[in-house]
This record gives C-alpha cells, sequence and structure tokens, in this order.
C-alpha cells in the first residue's frame, strides 16, 4: 500500500473550524430569500388562510377527520401554526426558517460523512467537509429551500438524515436503541412529507451491506465482468428502444441479478445464496410495512382516501408499459438533474422520452449496486428509495407538475455521501488527487454561481414566473400566475399579451379564471363595455356556476360605483351587484355573503328583502363569529323589519 496515502495533511482544519466554514458558506448563499417576495404560488394562498386561525389547534392537523385528504403533513401545519402565532407570519421569518432548515441538513451531511470516512488518509480527511459544500451550494436545491412551501423536502430531510446516524451507528455498535430511535425519527419525516416512507426500505439496504471496515476483501463477490454488464444493459436498451417493450426491461434486470448470484463462484450456500435471499426478503417485508404504514395513517387522517389515490393507480392500471416507461423516465431524468442541475425550471410538465433509455441504464445500474451490497451502493439505492414516490406524480393526479426539481432534494444528500463513502474507500495517488481536488473546485464554483443566480431570481414573483414562462411557454397555469404578478405591477399591457398568448393553449376542460383575470385587466384599461361583456361570456360558459366569477363581478361594479359616485348608471349597478351576490349566495351559502347582501338590499330600499337575507345570516353565523353582533344590531336598527 502506498505509504504517502497513510501520511497525514500537514494542516488540517479542525471539525469545528469546518462547522463554522458550512454556516457562513449557506448564509452567505441565501441570505437574499430572507428579503424575497411571498411566492404567488401557494405561499399567498397558505399564508391568507392562515390569517383567519384564531386558536393554537394542532389536533385537528394530526386527524383532521375530513371527508377527503390529499397530502397528509401535519408537521408542515404545525410549522406554519408556529408562524402564525409566534411571528404572526413575518415573510422574512419564513423564508429565514427555510434557510436555517437547508443549514440544518448541511451539517448533518458533515456529521454522516464523518461516521462513514473512518480512515485517516489524506483523500479523506476533508471528504465530508466537501459533501456538506456539495450539498449546500447544489442548485437542485434551491426551490425548496426559497419557496416556503417547499419546505417539507429540507424539514422531512432532517428527519430522516438522523435517522441515518442512527442507523449507522447500530450497525457499528448494535444497540436496539439507536434502530428503534431511528425508526421514531423516520416516522417524524414520514409526517413531515410521503417520501420519507422510502428510507424505511433504504435502511434495510444500508443494513445489510457489507461493512468495509470489518471486511477487508469482496469474498463472496467474484470480480465482475464488464461484458456480463453491457450484454444485459444492451439487450434492455433495445428492447425498450426497438419494440417499446418496458417489461422485458424488468425481466432483463431480473435476470441480471439472478445470473450474477449463480455466478459467484466464491459464494458457499450459507454465505451467498442464502444470505442474498434473505436480503430479498427483509426487501419485500419492509416494501408491504411501507404500504401498510401509508394507509394506516391516512386511514386514521381522513374519513376516507382521496380520489387522487384512486386516480393514479387507475391510470397506472390502464397501460403498465407505458407507465414504467414513464417511472424509467423519471429515473434518467432527476438522475440526470442531479449530475446536470441546469437550466432549472419551476413548472416541469412534460420530459423528452430519450430519458426512459437513461433510466433502463440507471435500473441496470441499480441492479448491479444492490447486488454488490457496499455501503455506497446501498446508500445510492436508498436515494433512489426516497425519489420512487415522486413517479406517482407524472400523471399529473396529484400535483400541478408532473416534474419538479425539489424532489430530489433528499435524494441528492444521499447520492452525495455515497461519493464519499465510495471515495473515502478507494486509495488515490498523487495525481488523482490533484486531479479531484480541481475538478471539484470547478464544481464548487459552478454550483454556487448557478445557486445565487438562482436565489436572485426568487427574490421577485415577476422574475421567478417570467423564468418559468419561458421554459415552459405551453403551461397555461403559469402564464395565469404571470399576467397576475403583471397586474400587482401594474403591467397591463404586457398582461394582455399573456392572455393572448394563453388562449392559444389547448387544454381539454374550460377554466374561466383566465377569462376573469382578462376583465380585471380591462377594467384597469378602461375598457369597460368590453370587461362586461367577458363576464357575461364566462358566466354562460359556466353555465352560472362559478364562484370566483361572482364574486369579480362584485368588485367591478364595487369600482364602478366608487368611481361614478352618483347618476343613472350607479343604480343600475347596484342592482346588478345586488344580482350577483344572489347568485354567489345560491352557490356557496355563505352567511359572510348572505349578509352582505342584506346591506345591499338597504342600500337600494328593500327592507323586507334585506330582512330576511340577514335573518338567514345570524342563523348561519357560528356563536363567537364578531360580525354575527353586527347582523343582530343591524336587524333591530331596521324600522320595517316584521
Amino acid at each position: 500500500m502506498n505509504k504517502e496515502c497513510h501520511q497525514k495533511s500537514d494542516i488540517f482544519i479542525r471539525r469545528p473550524y469546518q462547522v463554522c466554514l458550512i454556516v457562513i458558506v449557506v448564509l452567505a448563499l441565501y441570505y437574499p430569500a430572507i428579503f424575497a417576495e411571498v411566492s404567488m404560488l401557494d405561499d399567498q394562498d397558505a399564508i391568507t388562510g392562515l390569517f383567519n386561525l384564531q386558536s393554537f389547534d394542532i389536533g385537528s392537523l394530526f386527524f383532521p377527520r375530513a371527508q377527503e385528504g390529499g397530502y397528509y403533513r401535519p408537521f408542515l401545519g404545525v410549522s406554519y401554526l408556529i408562524d402564525r402565532f409566534w411571528w404572526f407570519l413575518d415573510p422574512k421569518i419564513m423564508h429565514f426558517e427555510n434557510i436555517l432548515m437547508h443549514l440544518v441538513n448541511s451539517v448533518l451531511v458533515f456529521f454522516v460523512g464523518i461516521r462513514l470516512c473512518r480512515n485517516d488518509l489524506i483523500n479523506s480527511r476533508y471528504l465530508p467537509l466537501a459533501g456538506s459544500l456539495l450539498f449546500a451550494l447544489h442548485p437542485i436545491n434551491t426551490e425548496s429551500v426559497n419557496w416556503i412551501s417547499g419546505r417539507t423536502d429540507p424539514m422531512a430531510c432532517m428527519f430522516v438524515l438522523s435517522a441515518l446516524l442512527l442507523v449507522l451507528q447500530f450497525r457499528e455498535k448494535g444497540k436496539l436503541l439507536y434502530l428503534l430511535a431511528a425508526f421514531f425519527l423516520t416516522l417524524c419525516g414520514i409526517l413531515a412529507k410521503e417520501t420519507a416512507l422510502g428510507f424505511i426500505l433504504g435502511a434495510v439496504f444500508i443494513l445489510t451491506a457489507e461493512d468495509e471496515r470489518k471486511v477487508e476483501t469482496c469474498e463472496g463477490i467474484n470480480r465482475i465482468s464488464p461484458v456480463i454488464i453491457v450484454s444485459y444493459t444492451a439487450l434492455a436498451l433495445l428492447s425498450a428502444l426497438i419494440y417499446s417493450n418496458f417489461y422485458m426491461v424488468i425481466v432483463f434486470g431480473v435476470g441480471f441479478w439472478f445470473h450474477l448470484a449463480i455466478a459467484d463462484k466464491k459464494a458457499t450456500f450459507l454465505t451467498g445464496y442464502a444470505c442474498k435471499m434473505l436480503t430479498l426478503l427483509a426487501i419485500i417485508t419492509s416494501g408491504v410495512a411501507v404500504v401498510v404504514l401509508f394507509y394506516t395513517l391516512r386511514k386514521l387522517a381522513f374519513a376516507s382516501d382521496t380520489s387522487k389515490v384512486a386516480a393514479t393507480l387507475k391510470a397506472m392500471a390502464a397501460d403498465f408499459n407505458y407507465t414504467l416507461e414513464l417511472f424509467l423516465g423519471a429515473a434518467g431524468f432527476y438522475v440526470k438533474k442531479f449530475f446536470i442541475p441546469t437550466p432549472l425550471n419551476l413548472a416541469i410538465r412534460e420530459i423528452d422520452p430519450l430519458y426512459a433509455l437513461f433510466g433502463v441504464i440507471c435500473f441496470m445500474s441499480s441492479i448491479l449496486l444492490i447486488y454488490l451490497r457496499k455501503t455506497y451502493s446501498s446508500l445510492i439505492i436508498a436515494g433512489f428509495m426516497m425519489l420512487s414516490p415522486a413517479f406517482l406524480l407524472v400523471f399529473g393526479t396529484f400535483a400541478w407538475t408532473a416534474y419538479a426539481e425539489r424532489y430530489c432534494y433528499i435524494p441528492s444528500a444521499f447520492w452525495i455521501l455515497a461519493g464519499v463513502s465510495y471515495i473515502d474507500k478507494n486509495i488515490m495517488t498523487h495525481t488523482q488527487r490533484v486531479i479531484g481536488r480541481f475538478l471539484f473546485a470547478v464544481v464548487v464554483v459552478y454550483f454556487a454561481v448557478s445557486s445565487f443566480q438562482r436565489n436572485l431570481l426568487w427574490l421577485t414573483n415577476i422574475d421567478i414566473i417570467k423564468d418559468t414562462v419561458e421554459k415552459s411557454p405551453d403551461f397555461k397555469n403559469i402564464r395565469g400566475l404571470y399576467m397576475s404578478a403583471l397586474v400587482n405591477k401594474k403591467d397591463f399591457v404586457e398582461a394582455e399579451r399573456q392572455y393572448q398568448a394563453a388562449q392559444k393553449i389547448r387544454v381539454v376542460a374550460y377554466d374561466e379564471r383566465y377569462d376573469i383575470m382578462y376583465a380585471a385587466i380591462l377594467t384597469h384599461l378602461k375598457r369597460y363595455p368590453e370587461a362586461e361583456g367577458v363576464y357575461q361570456d364566462v358566466e354562460i360558459k359556466t353555465k352560472g356556476h362559478s364562484t370566483e366569477l361572482y364574486e369579480a363581478m362584485i368588485s367591478y361594479f364595487n369600482g364602478r360605483i366608487l368611481e361614478l359616485k352618483e347618476g343613472p348608471d350607479v343604480d343600475s349597478f347596484r342592482r346588478q351587484r345586488i344580482t350577483a351576490f344572489e347568485k354567489l349566495y345560491r352557490l356557496n351559502k355563505s352567511p359572510l355573503i348572505g349578509y352582505r347582501l342584506g346591506q345591499n338590499y338597504l342600500s337600494i330600499g328593500k327592507s323586507v328583502q334585506a330582512c330576511e337575507a340577514i335573518k338567514s345570516a345570524i342563523v348561519s353565523f357560528k356563536s363567537n363569529e364578531p360580525l354575527k353582533r353586527n347582523a343582530e344590531n343591524l336587524l333591530k336598527s331596521i324600522e320595517k323589519c316584521e
């Protein structure tokens, strides 16, 4: 063994100072996010809903007992409650919380790296720091950190990486308490985001992997012939490319695994085949446990499961060969994004079909990694396990975008740690170390520049949404958000241009929001007859079943009345406003709308109708509703009320 590999570095930055460096890097990179606007994508709606909360009710988050439910992430709700009652929903603090979570995860990657790097070699001294910096700076993680609603990924990652530390500790010490604590932390991660379920499977691979610190040689595993690897991969690729048969890809993958197991001449029955079968049994058992745990949590939380789950399963079963193609394509896409993250895009609806071929290569590589049973290979597989739930989103039944860079947040930590483990276990020559350090420096600079530029884009809604529109021009929802952002900035001419572009995009179902927004743009441009014509068209197209339409019409009439103040047109607008209130009340039966309807009846002298509307509102208001007292006082003041 080369002696220089055992020499200690003359200059070594102590671990506490390395942690300080990580802290400085993360805060310096992400400090612009503190001053970012509240994102129009989910964040504004979430904060608006939180403003109406009057009590710190955690129980309803864990046991909502709703008739149907989508995501079950009570820990996310708890963090929002803290933001509501402790920080009064200050956006700067909410953004800073995301940054702190990412900082904690970067430090956790550092400590896991220390646990993995137990060799006292020159090339291992700074590996934990290098891995931590790569994770901290990786551009693919900017979405999860900058987007308040994206904090589910950093939050779940904190629990999962903590659980990984305990799993590695259990593997070394053998104390069951470590494993139980790891399971508890994994459960906490699941309550932050469902993808943490994948760590249960990933932990099985990590626990059944060989501990290289205890096994000096690869006994029981032959040197694998590249010809075998290339042959099976080529057959799988040909099946996918020529015949579009992805069933055969799975068959060749399974055959590849059995070929490796049977061809292992050094393995005895006890140390080889039986061990592999027991490992396979453990994987299957843990997979069943994941499914049972998922449905048990949802059963406790919701009265019935969401229709989106059924819709996704139905889409999968419709053409399973196509489902396999989509899954493999997603795998290839996310692996590529990990290595080559740019260009970054907030809304990715479709990917190149050729990614499915790269996904085939990733699948066959995963078979090889499972067979190797090394620490680094098990970490790669564990990352895939936590990425795999994102494959279900490719049908577009759950999330508003089929593919998202934030889904790589947790897997990226595991894949970087896998690289740390692999380099630590392989002795490098002086030349290799020099080349490695140069490449690391290039990658760090590339990551830092890309991430910082992306953070600057997230500062304003206009910039980040404009960037998304340019990269996903056929995504109508994003153009709608861009229109809203332009209206907020009073750029009505560009907003109208975006509306015209959105009208050219074909969609399956009619969405009135774009026309309603266009009417608002026309109103700002004082093209009132055109705006009223748009409202009439929307009412016809929606057959009078759109609450958003009547809310927009009420706002329009309010503005026109305030602008004109008096005259015959004002009386006409008041009557039209009452008609809009009546239609809105029939749709939502809101006591607030009923109360406002009564006030509008009074404004045109219809006392009897006002009494009926206000009485109905009083009955519907909750006992502790502040407006209920106002409605009762108004009712008493109406002289003609019977």
